[in-house]
């Protein structure tokens, strides 16, 4: 399913960021530089220059593979 987008809402994005325990810093940030909502596809970039990637939350939030 090729053209199928992954929207979420940017408060949801940035409430499992707060769980995960990212900074009020790159919150802010976030909160300004994404749109809502967010596609995780198209603003993937935009979390990676922050560091966010869905490893980075899952360890941070004691997942495990």
């Amino acid at each position: 399913m090729s053209g199928e987008r992954h929207l979420r809402r940017k408060a949801e994005i940035l409430a499992i960021l707060r769980r995960a325990g990212y900074s009020e810093q790159t919150l802010e940030a976030l909160d300004a530089e994404l749109p809502d909502p967010v596609d995780v596809d198209r603003d993937g970039n935009l979390l990676l220059r922050h560091g966010i990637t869905l490893d980075t939350i899952i360890d941070r939030m004691g997942g495990s593979p």
